[in-house]
């Protein structure tokens, strides 16, 4: 019974981090949609490929020391990066028709 108590705990917490990391994934894109902004009135394109490689150095360095596989990373990185090219993209193209 008690194991089962601490795991119910343990859960508990998966979801606080959980939404803990939700709140930050929204301040993200709340930059996102900022960078989105400038890229319109300096009229550059949404989707930076160098910035691509230089996200992936940067944090493959970071996870060094962390328990975090490259795998698990890549897959993050790009899930991350494709969202934000889709939100800006999305604000672009509404710019464009005004």
């Amino acid at each position: 019974m008690a194991s089962e108590q601490k795991i119910r705990e343990l859960r508990q917490e998966i979801d606080r981090v959980d939404h803990q990391i939700l709140d930050l994934y929204q301040r993200r894109l709340k930059i996102v949609r900022d960078i989105a902004a400038l890229k319109i009135h300096h009229g550059m394109e949404a989707d930076q490929p160098q910035r691509l490689g230089m996200i992936r150095q940067d944090r493959l360095a970071y996870i060094a020391s962390l328990d975090i596989s490259e795998g698990f990373l890549e897959k993050m990185i790009s899930l991350f990066h494709d969202d934000a090219i889709f939100v800006q993209e999305r604000i672009m193209s509404k710019e464009k028709k005004t």
